[in-house]
Formats: C-alpha cells, structure tokens, sequence
C-alpha cells in the first residue's frame, strides 16, 4: 500500500495541490500567481480524473432504520450479525433483534433477574462458540438462545474474583476460549469460562508491564497479541509471557501514533493494524519498523479524511476500509489511496443520517450498516452492478454439477452451498470460482441419500442437514466427509413420515423441523433419532392444514 500524499501527514511529502479558480478576465497575473497556478495544474494533471471524480463528497444511496420501523433507540453503539443471521442492534435504550422486517426488543427489567443487566448496550460479541456477549453499563452479559434470557457477569462488592469496573466498552476471545473484557472505570480482565472467573489486570504507573491506563475503549487479539486501545495509548499484551509493549504519541516522531486515546481497532485482510483515535485522526501500523502512517484531517484538501475523531473501523468484501468519527463516514480504496466523505444531507433523504457515526459492521452479504448518535441506522447495499455466471458444463469436473438449483446456502463460514435437482450438492471455493460436488453412490450407504436436494440448513451447533426429495433428511460430516440418512420407514412410526422433504427449519431452542411433500410436518429428537409428525386430520381445526408442507 503506497504512501499518499494527499491524505497522509508525513514531512518530506507534498500536499495535494488546490483546484484551480477560474480564470479572471483581463487580469494580468504576476510571475508569482502564474507559477502558482501553473503548479497547481501540474498537481491535478498527475491526479487520475476518475480518481478525483470519485473523491468527491459521496452519492451513493442509504436507506435508514429508525425508531419508526421498530428500532428501540436512535443511538447505535454496536452492530453484529449472529451466526444464525440475525443483526443485533445495541442503543442507549436496549438491545434489538432484526430480522430483515421486525425487531424483537430486550429491555432491563428490575423485576426480572434474568433481564439485560442495562438498558444502555455499549458492544456486542460472538465468540467462537456461537454464543452472544453484550456489554452494558453495568456488566458483562452473556445471551442464553434457548430461554432468551441472560446471564451476568458483574462487580459484585465482596466478590474477590469479578468484574473489575462496570461500564464494558470492548471484548476479543484469545486462542484457548479465554474472553478479555475491558472497561472504562476498571480496566482489563479475563473471564476464565469454566470456573466463571475473572482475573484483573489494573493499571500500575510504577509497572510496565501493565495496561496504560484503566479507561479502555478497544481491544482486539491477533496471533497471540491483544491490542488494547487505553486513554494513555496503544498497548500491544503477549498473553503468553505476559509483556506489554506501549505505543505513545510523540509531538517530536512523526512517526509515532497521532494521538493517545485510542477508540478503534481494526485489522485488515492483508494484516495490517488501523487505529483510531479521539483527535488525531486515523493510524496505519507498519510492523516492520514499529512506525505510524498517519490520516489526518486538512481543511483544505477534500480528499483528506472528514474528521481526526475516528470511533469506529471496519473492511468491506472488496478490501475498501470505512471509518466514521464526528463528521461522516469516509471510504478509503487502498489502490486508489485517498479518501471518499459521505455525509447527511438534509435535503437528501437518502443520505447518511446523521455525521455521528459509532459504530460500521459488513453483514455475511456485504451490506455496510452505521450506527449513529441519534440518527438511527444507515445500511448501503454495496451493488457493483456485475453478476458471475455459474453453471455446469459439459467435460468440466469442477463445473456446477447441474443447472436445476433448488437451494443455495451460506454457512457461518461463509461457505456457499448449492443443492440442485438432480446433481447433488454442491460447494462453491469462492477463491477458485470452482465446485465440489457431494452426490449419492448406490454403493456407498455414507453418502448422501440422493442427488435431488431441496432444502439446506446449518444448525447451532455447525451441524449441516441436506432436504432431499426421496432420499430424506442427511446429516453431513464435513470432517469426515460422511452422510448420517434418516429415512421414511414404513415399518417403523417413528420415522420420517416421508422421505420427500420440502424444508428444514432451526426453532429458537434448537428443534429441527422438516417439511414433506405428502407426510405433513415432522419434529425430530436429536438424540434418538425419532420423529413426532404433524398432520392434518379431516374435522379437527387445530390440526396442520394440509400435509403438503
């Protein structure tokens, strides 16, 4: 990634040369003005035309939830899409649940112990298990799916192992399942799961080998390493020897972080680490030589970021990085390496909604949502106006096993799935643009049941089940390769009613539903492998409608 002179504070580089004003009339310049302006068209000459036509302030189009369609609260502190695809939206006024249409709505309850600790969500985290985190203002809350109820992790007076401090601003999960959990009043801890324990890491002045400071706003772990972004600076924490290493601003290193309070981490697909800070702007650490690329705000280059006050960082599919601070969002493009502004518009209702930004997420499909103070949510469907044709063609192994797709599914993985008619099932390497294909062997009682695939479906616990349309229901083990069939049996009741499935469907506490195509509706035991079936019975009101599901 090159170092821009446009948007980056570095000495020794220019700054991007000003638009030149149109010529005056019968006015005769000096020597000075001429050269002047003669550099300046020099300066926009080297500066590609769509580059600059694209730096302009933003036009693409936002579309915003608002507490009108259901948001509880138009401040937005955190944004995450759950393995099952659910958006979980975190405001000043509870935690949301979106379904693409309706929001589902947790609120503190005094009277409830099982309630969100706090209406005010400050960060939301999935762990490696799947499982939700939300941190509050007083406490750690962990979701419980099955109950829709929540357990909590707070400090405790006289509790000799809890949460030190009570407003949670950020949460990582290291190599070995331990959570780190940081607050702004109390500083890092680390959450042992299985004994429910936390162990404190305050900060010590006479101590390098502590955090910087107890306020806390950003963690993130890598490769054994969590960065953690403190009101005194960037620390960098080995949890395997336990050092720190401090990043502190220096006003005499220009290559030194910009500023010490550090509100933002990300890192990005090519590892490199971005840091945002509260007033100086945006950093790129260069781990080579331990030195900052600073992106910092001019006044009087449009192509600068809009704002030294970054809160939040996040990639797109497209390896383009957003970030939003006090004053909009700014697109950066590391090939094109200038910034692109997208502010509100009052005059324009599909603009940002508000300047604020707190928080940005990429969902599974790519679709960019900001959070904002008090203007609600602002999505961008990211559209580049291109399709990939995929097909099967003749002679070609790695080809789309047939054209006649009936299901396609993205896994939390994010590993595309395609069942068809009468090809069997299909994986899609996205890197190769390539298929490999699953289909049954008459030979082989682990392979799948039968190549007419009607419905996919990955469960909670990453379990993968494949609808056929004569073959039952398969669960595939994607370590081994191997198919487990469960099939209608007409000798035995318990099965499945019948082996023509139409759809699989997860209920909330983890109940597999089935669909056929002439036995109703089926509701499958896990451990025993048994099915309840659903009918319709002729006279009774209550009973399925038609067995046709």
């Amino acid at each position: 990634m090159s170092f821009s002179a446009f948007e980056a504070t570095n000495p020794g580089r220019g700054r991007a040369a000003p638009r030149a004003a149109p010529y005056p009339r019968r006015t005769r310049l000096t020597f000075a003005v001429t050269c002047a302006l003669l550099a300046a068209l020099i300066g926009l000459a080297h500066f590609p035309q769509q580059a600059r036509a694209q730096a302009q302030p933003g036009s693409i189009r936002f579309d915003t939830l608002s507490v009108e369609d259901g948001l509880s609260q138009s401040t937005v502190h955190a944004i995450i899409q759950d393995a099952q695809g659910f958006l979980w939206f975190g405001t000043d006024d509870g935690l949301n649940k979106y379904d693409g249409y309706n929001f589902n709505l947790y609120k503190h309850n005094a009277e409830n112990p099982e309630s969100l600790s706090d209406n005010i969500i400050t960060t939301i985290f999935q762990d490696s298990k799947g499982e939700l985190w939300i941190g509050t203002t007083a406490g750690l809350d962990r979701f419980v799916r099955e109950t829709e109820t929540f357990e909590h992790y707070q400090n405790t007076p006289g509790r000799p192992v809890n949460l030190r401090g009570a407003a949670v601003s950020a949460i990582a999960e290291d190599q070995l399942g331990n959570l780190w959990v940081s607050t702004t009043d109390g500083g890092l801890n680390r959450l042992d799961r299985l004994q429910s324990r936390f162990t404190n890491y305050p900060h010590q002045p006479r101590n390098l080998d502590s955090p910087s400071s107890d306020e806390i706003h950003a963690l993130l772990f890598v490769k054994g390493i969590l960065w953690i972004g403190t009101s005194q600076g960037l620390d960098a924490f080995d949890t395997q020897t336990g050092k720190f290493t401090h990043y502190r601003h220096d006003p005499r290193n220009p290559g030194s972080l910009s500023n010490d309070r550090v509100m933002a981490l990300f890192m990005d697909r090519v590892g490199t680490l971005w840091v945002g800070t509260e007033e100086g702007g945006l950093n790129r650490l260069i781990p080579s030589s331990g030195m900052y690329t600073r992106y910092q705000n001019r006044p009087d280059n449009p192509y600068s970021i809009s704002s030294n006050s970054i809160n939040a960082i996040y990639e797109d599919k497209s390896g383009h990085l957003w970030a939003g601070g006090r004053d909009g969002l700014n697109l950066y493009r590391p090939e094109d390496d200038f910034f692109t502004r997208y502010q509100h518009d009052p005059n324009d209702p599909h603009s940002l909604s508000n300047d604020h930004i707190l928080s940005i997420y990429v969902d599974r499909s790519g679709v960019l949502w900001a959070g904002t103070y008090g203007g609600g949510i602002s999505k961008y469907v990211q559209n580049n106006e291109r399709f990939t044709l995929y097909q099967h063609q003749s002679g070609i192994s790695k080809s789309l096993s047939s054209n006649l797709v009936n299901a396609i599914y993205e896994d939390r993985e994010g590993t595309v799935w395609v069942g068809t008619m009468d090809g069997g099932l299909n994986r899609l390497d996205k890197e190769a643009f390539t298929f490999s294909v699953l289909q049954n062997d008459p030979n082989e009682p682990t392979s799948l049941s039968h190549n007419d695939i009607r419905a996919i479906l990955e469960d909670r616990l990453g379990g993968m089940w494949v609808g056929t349309y004569g073959g039952g229901i398969n669960l595939f083990d994607r370590d081994t390769g191997r198919f487990t069939r469960y099939q209608h049996s007409s000798s035995d009741p318990d099965s499945l009613s019948d082996s023509r499935v139409t759809a699989l469907r997860e209920d909330r506490r983890g109940n597999l539903w089935v669909g056929t195509r002439a036995g109703g509706l089926d509701l499958m035991d896990r451990e025993t492998g048994r099915f309840t079936h659903f009918r319709h019975a002729e006279g009774v009101p209550d009973s399925l409608c038609g067995d046709y599901v």
